[in-house]
C-alpha cells in the first residue's frame, strides 16, 4: 500500500512541475509541413524543425558550411577554416565531420597539423651533420652545421622536388 501512495505522490509531483514550469510535450506537426525532417508544434502553434548537424535555416533546407563560419575557439577570433585546417584549405563535405582538409605538399594529417618537408624526417634531412631549418614561404632550406662540420663554399645550392613543389637546398654539412 505504501508503494501505491509513493506512485500517486510521484505522479502528482510530475504534473505540478509540468504546470509550474510550463513544460509541454512536443506534438508532431500535421502533414504536410515545410520541415525537411522532424517537425514539432510549440505552445504558440509555431512549427519547430529539427535539423541534422550540417543543415540550417527555418526549414533545414540550407546546407551549413563549417568552412565559412566564424569560430570563437578558446577566445581566439579566427575563421573555422583556419581553426580546422591550420595551413591547409578547408573543403565542405556532406559527411561528418562535414569538412576535409587539403594540406598541400608541406603539411599532412587530418587537420594539416603535421609538418611534411625535407627537414621533418631524419631520412630526408639534406643537411647530413647539421640542423635543417625549412622556410616555408620561400621553399628554402638553411643548414646550421654541427660543431666540426662545414658547408663547402664552392658548392652551389640544388633544387629538390617535394611533391609538386621545388625546394632550394644548400650544400650539406660534411
Amino acid at each position: 500500500m505504501f508503494r501505491f501512495y509513493q506512485l500517486i505522490i510521484g505522479i502528482l509531483l510530475i504534473f505540478y512541475f509540468l504546470e509550474k514550469y510550463n513544460i509541454t510535450f512536443c506534438k508532431d506537426c500535421a502533414d504536410p509541413h515545410n520541415c525537411k525532417h522532424d517537425c514539432y508544434v510549440l505552445e504558440d502553434n509555431k512549427q519547430l524543425c529539427l535539423c541534422n548537424d550540417n543543415e540550417g535555416g527555418i526549414d533545414c533546407k540550407e546546407k551549413w558550411n563549417v568552412c565559412e563560419k566564424d569560430c570563437n575557439i578558446y577566445g581566439m577570433n579566427e575563421s573555422c577554416s583556419m581553426a580546422l585546417c591550420k595551413t591547409g584549405k578547408c573543403v565542405p563535405t556532406n559527411d561528418k565531420p562535414y569538412y576535409k582538409c587539403e594540406c598541400g605538399d608541406f603539411f599532412k594529417g587530418k587537420n594539416c597539423e603535421i609538418e611534411n618537408n625535407p627537414c621533418s624526417f631524419p631520412e630526408t634531412n639534406p643537411c647530413l651533420n647539421g640542423t635543417c631549418i625549412f622556410i616555408i614561404k620561400l621553399n628554402r632550406i638553411i643548414c646550421k652545421c654541427n660543431n666540426g662540420w662545414t658547408q663547402k663554399n664552392m658548392q652551389s645550392a640544388t633544387i629538390l622536388s617535394w611533391g609538386n613543389e621545388k625546394v632550394e637546398v644548400p650544400p650539406p654539412c660534411d
